[in-house]
């Protein structure tokens, strides 16, 4: 037992109890380190292995340089839990996407933006209405709202422009007022 105790030179020791404060000025290097409660760290902490972290992480600045890897279904948050998520979403029971398989998907409030194969889809979040549909070597169609109309407003195909369901490049049918306020070229006209 002793009340002061100044070591110079290297200790080893088999276990030490420190019940109160360590303060290190210099190096420390530890092989295995159990810490329970807070810890806070003034300077940097550079970690060259895996970090495993269960719970809770608030991160005011993030750099990050390599891969990263996030698990299925897991998220990650810009700002507010609704401002902006970007995650990878294996579909099926409960996803708001309906498709099967593996999406990648942009949430922001109000809106999906999502990746599935060679489809690219806006939705709302509201009824789950689709806004917008590309489709790789096929259609883009624009909805006005998909949860009532089935057909797009506007689309665009390997035939040509369809609009409400009607193809212009094969003769388009109009059932209300014409107003052009320009020049009309008209080949063949039945009155």
């Amino acid at each position: 037992t002793a009340t002061s105790l100044n070591v110079t030179g290297v200790t080893t020791a088999v276990t030490v109890d420190i019940n109160g404060d360590l303060d290190v000025d210099g190096h420390t290097n530890l092989d295995n380190v159990s810490i329970a409660g807070v810890s806070t760290f003034s300077g940097n902490i550079d970690a060259n292995g895996d970090l495993d972290v269960d719970g809770h992480t608030n991160l005011d600045n993030v750099s990050i340089a390599g891969v990263t890897t996030v698990a299925d279904n897991q998220r990650l948050y810009f700002g507010g839990g609704s401002d902006l998520q970007i995650y990878h979403d294996t579909g099926g029971s409960g996803s708001h996407i309906q498709n099967s398989g593996s999406n990648l998907t942009v949430r922001t409030t109000g809106t999906y933006l999502y990746m599935h194969g060679n489809n690219i889809h806006l939705r709302s979040q509201t009824g789950n209405e689709t806004m917008l549909t590309a489709v790789v070597n096929s259609a883009v169609s624009l909805y006005y709202d998909s949860s009532t109309y089935s057909t797009a407003k506007l689309a665009t195909t390997a035939t040509g422009v369809t609009i409400d369901g009607t193809a212009v490049a094969g003769g388009l049918d109009i059932s209300g007022d014409i107003d052009v306020d320009g020049h009309t070229n008209l080949d063949n006209v039945s009155i």
